[in-house]
């Protein structure tokens, strides 16, 4: 299993934990990275580890069709995704999916105990810090997760069960 570390402003990392936000837009990211976790670390001025979702699918797609198909809940207006993908020709649609918020957050000062700097765009992951951050930061319970469609639950390692939004 891939794990990833994604920095994304606050506003977007609060709108992809609670379901409005299907899919992150980037200028560069690998296509082979569907199924992997990203740990969403909201930048400043938050600068904590949120939550995690599970990329569904990654797709590299022509500047002007991201524009146009904005509506795919990016939270982004046709100008900011001209000005952010400005001198590029694509642009990289990642899809969300089993966001999960985290009980506790995971602060800057915390990740740094972990030998862990915040990326400018993302980072890959070892397990152990994978573990670590799952210790401290938890889930959020089932009765204050906000979906998009009605929460499912799906059985985890050792028994343990997960709550999940669906994306739309």
């Amino acid at each position: 299993m891939t794990y990833v570390l994604m920095s994304i402003q606050p506003r977007f990392a609060e709108a992809i934990l609670r379901g409005e936000k299907t899919h992150e837009l980037r200028r560069r990211f690998p296509g082979s990275l569907t199924g992997a976790t990203v740990y969403v670390y909201a930048s400043t001025p938050t600068r904590a580890v949120i939550g995690s979702f599970r990329i569904a699918s990654v797709e590299r797609r022509p500047r002007w069709l991201v524009a146009r198909t904005r509506r795919l809940a990016t939270t982004l207006t046709s100008e900011e995704i001209h000005t952010y993908l400005a001198g590029l020709q694509h642009g990289v649609l990642i899809e969300v999916a089993e966001q999960r918020r985290f009980t506790h957050t995971v602060p800057l000062a915390d990740l740094r105990q972990f030998d862990v700097e915040p990326p400018q765009s993302y980072r890959f992951l070892s397990t152990d810090v994978r573990d670590e951050l799952e210790a401290v930061g938890g889930m959020v319970p089932r009765s204050t997760l906000c979906a998009v469609r009605p929460p499912r639950r799906r059985e985890g390692p050792a028994g343990e069960h997960r709550v999940m939004a669906a994306a739309v």
